[in-house]
C-alpha cells in the first residue's frame, strides 16, 4: 500500500467527466438552447418570448457587472474591504455582515438612483 504522502497530486483528485466537459460551456447555454427549442417547436411564440424580456434590467445588470470590475481593478474594492473589515472587527462576523449590508445598499441608491 502507498503511502498518502507519496501519491502524486494528479491521482489524489480527478474532477468527475461531466465537470470537465461542462466546465468550458456558458452557464447561459442551457436556458438559452431551451428557449430556443421551445420557440422552434411553437410553445411560444418569438414575438411572445421578446416581450416578456425585461431590457431595463439587463441593462442595470449589464453596467453594474462593469462597474464592479472598474472598482475592482482600481483597487477601491480592496480598500474598502479592508477598511470595512478592519473598522467592525470588534462587533465580530454579525457587525461586519451588518455593515458589508449598509455599504452595498448605499451603492445601490447612488449607482442605480434613477432605475429604483
Amino acid at each position: 500500500m502507498i503511502a498518502p504522502d507519496t501519491v502524486p497530486v494528479e491521482q489524489k483528485y480527478q474532477e468527475p467527466l461531466c465537470t470537465q466537459y461542462l466546465s468550458s460551456y456558458s452557464p447561459n447555454l442551457p436556458p438559452t438552447i431551451t428557449a430556443g427549442i421551445m420557440i422552434l417547436i411553437k410553445i411560444i411564440s418569438f414575438h411572445d418570448a421578446k416581450k416578456f424580456i425585461d431590457f431595463d434590467v439587463l441593462v442595470v445588470i449589464a453596467s453594474a457587472f462593469g462597474i464592479g470590475k472598474a472598482i475592482e481593478n482600481s483597487g477601491i474594492a480592496d480598500l474598502i474591504a479592508t477598511n470595512l473589515i478592519n473598522s467592525l472587527e470588534f462587533a465580530g462576523i454579525i457587525g461586519i455582515i451588518a455593515g458589508l449590508f449598509f455599504i452595498t445598499n448605499i451603492y445601490i441608491l447612488i449607482f442605480f438612483r434613477q432605475s429604483l
